[in-house]
């Protein structure tokens, strides 16, 4: 659960933010026409945004998702799609919209053309949303293809933990677009440029690792320095994401003193009644989108340390080795639990392999590797066999078994009350652990 939970997010969440804070310039309008009672189009200096860009706004988000699902069913059902390629196109892309949206956001065109520069803000803005969509929501489609096919049945309470986690990261995602953009829209229009600044140019540091590792080996040769770079960037990805959520926290927590009656005129009781009612709705939004931040800084950080911490393999077992055989006691394997056995090969390599009684008459014997993921091992967690490293849950009937992450089949027999293991199979396979 935790894994798709966490993955999902770091996925969706610099997008929420990205979009949540268009969606709040793009409303900015609103609090205009409510200073000049005009429809917030003439109002040019209290005004960020207009309903044209809304619109625009909402016209690349529906075409990020259908390129999204378009790119996710091509990704899964054929073989033309190179995700190294299209993640160069996405960050330049991205780029390109996060400079021209900054330009206009701070008024390149405001007194020449105040029209065309709303235009071009609500565009590029679209574009940026569009393309960040495009990018981020394939592989969060793609994840239930994965823990289906590893799950013997949908019905499964495995299958039914992980979906829970991915509708949880969706969910997060959703509720951050709405409280940014609820909160950051009422805020006055020159801090809104500046936080917006701060966290766009986090954003496209983020971008421009990714670009720069898509581009390794593929356009251009690139040096040891940038390549350096990018996987700095890379690989620290969830600090950019807690940064932007860190500045991001300006604006709800200047949106508490700021969200009073006393900053706007009323004419009786009622409209007094109004405004409060309106400054304790900003509070509680400044006050969801603080609770929001917590745990999403929370989930890619101390969460995700917690579920990525290092699995300790049980020791292994004592047995009776006779000659060129391997005797276990079958009183030692027989209570359903993970066995973990070793031996030493005549060059002194340590093959592990594993025992677990699946049923009344019969065990699952293997290797502690598989021809997928190698010698990286199987742990027990809550009675279930799980692959150490890409924390598949084995089915206990399939193990024993050639297939998929299964454990390598080990053969053996039963004879007078112990399971015996041939030294010679251990032998052969001892590569596999060199």
């Amino acid at each position: 659960m935790l894994k798709y939970f966490i993955a999902v997010s770091e996925n969706l969440l610099p997008v929420a933010i990205i979009i949540g804070l268009l969606f709040a310039v793009a409303g900015h309008a609103d609090k205009g026409s409510r200073l000049k009672g005009g429809t917030g189009e003439e109002n040019e200096p209290y005004v960020l945004g207009s309903r044209k860009q809304k619109i625009f706004l909402w016209a690349g988000i529906c075409a990020g998702i259908a390129g999204a699902i378009v790119l996710a069913c091509l990704t899964q059902f054929t073989r033309i799609v190179k995700r190294g390629y299209w993640n160069i196109w996405f960050m330049i892309i991205a780029l390109a919209a996060m400079a021209v949206y900054l330009l206009f956001l701070w008024g390149f065109l405001r007194k020449k053309a105040p029209g065309f520069n709303k235009t071009m803000l609500g565009i590029s803005g679209a574009v940026l949303a569009g393309d960040m969509i495009f990018y981020s929501l394939p592989a969060c489609i793609l994840f239930p293809t994965e823990f289906v096919l590893q799950d013997e049945s949908i019905a499964s309470t495995d299958f039914l933990l992980k979906f829970i986690g991915l509708a949880l990261a969706f969910l997060l995602a959703v509720l951050t677009v709405l409280a940014v953009s609820k909160v950051v829209k009422h805020l006055q229009k020159t801090l809104v440029r500046v936080v917006v600044s701060i966290i766009w140019i986090i954003a496209g540091v983020s971008f421009s690792g990714i670009m720069i590792q898509s581009m390794f080996n593929r356009w251009i040769k690139v040096s040891g320095g940038l390549f350096d770079y990018s996987n700095a960037v890379v690989n620290n990805s969830p600090l950019f994401l807690t940064a932007m959520f860190a500045v991001g926290l300006i604006f709800p927590v200047v949106l508490w003193p700021y969200a009073s009656s006393k900053h706007e005129e009323y004419k009786n009781s009622a409209e007094k009644r109004k405004l409060k009612a309106g400054t304790r709705n900003k509070r509680r939004w400044a006050t969801f989108m603080i609770v929001l931040s917590a745990i999403s800084m929370l989930t890619v950080t101390v969460v995700k340390a917690y579920d990525e911490k290092e699995v300790t393999l049980s020791p292994a077992e004592p047995f009776e080795l006779a000659g060129e055989e391997i005797h276990i006691p079958v009183e030692q394997i027989s209570d359903g639990h993970l066995h973990r056995f070793e031996y030493q090969t005549s060059d002194g390599i340590g093959v592990r392999f594993i025992v677990i009684k699946k049923n009344d008459v019969s065990y699952g014997v293997g290797l502690d590797a598989c021809d997928i993921c190698g010698e990286t091992g199987y742990y027990e967690r809550d009675g279930q066999v799980v692959c150490k490293l890409c924390d598949v849950v084995m089915n206990k009937s399939t193990i024993g078994f050639k297939g998929g992450c299964n454990p390598i089949p080990l053969t053996y027999t039963m004879s007078e009350g112990n399971m015996v293991v041939q030294t010679a199979d251990l032998e052969n396979e001892r590569q596999r652990f060199k």
